[in-house]
């Protein structure tokens, strides 16, 4: 990965977030994505180098954040956006205190699993989810508890950022994806972070 300069990271990050703010739908994004702004712009020089170092290409993610249309497969939907600061402020620290228990629960089961379908990432948050007689039962062990409706939301931004940054495949299948830890630098540190987490 090449050494970017801060100052081009920066200012790459907060044309983005000015992009992405001035076509927001309403003031309610436009407070949240000011919020995100000023949580990513925390990230200083030496966390943006550790970010480097791990694969994470901060311009690119930052072109990625500019997208606003929903329909774009570049496109970092609210909630999976402010999952990816909150990773990248645990990877850059070394620190799995910085995730979100959502992202925290699916994630170290994964990394006890190797794989996780959709159903059995929505399972690692919520005990309600009910198995068909049809679906194969993974040794999913329930890290934190919520209802249905909130695990389906929070597997669905967790597997976005996981994909946004490199940290995950995504496997697209007909009714059930799937998502499998990337050979990259970043899945590497999150799986040696939650090992010993």
């Amino acid at each position: 990965m090449k050494n970017v300069k801060f100052e081009t990271v920066q200012n790459s990050i907060n044309a983005a977030f000015d992009t992405r703010i001035a076509s927001a739908s309403n003031d309610n994004m436009k407070a949240f994505l000011t919020k995100m702004h000023k949580s990513f712009c925390a990230i200083n020089a030496a966390q943006s180098k550790a970010l480097y170092a791990l694969d994470i290409d901060l311009i690119a993610l930052s072109n990625r954040i500019e997208v606003s249309d929903a329909s774009s497969s570049e496109f970092i939907a609210q909630y999976a956006l402010e999952k990816v600061i909150k990773t990248c402020k645990a990877l850059a620290s070394g620190s799995a205190s910085a995730l979100d228990k959502y992202t925290f629960s699916i994630v170290k089961n994964l990394n006890e699993l190797q794989k996780l379908d959709n159903l059995n990432t929505q399972r690692t948050l919520c005990s309600k989810i009910e198995l068909s007689e049809f679906a194969q039962e993974q040794a999913v062990k329930v890290y934190h508890n919520c209802s249905p409706s909130t695990a389906s939301t929070q597997a669905s931004s967790t597997r976005m950022m996981l994909q946004a940054l490199n940290i995950c495949n995504v496997t697209k299948r007909a009714k059930n994806d799937a998502i499998s830890f990337a050979e990259t630098e970043s899945a590497k540190a999150l799986q040696e972070m939650l090992a010993i987490a």
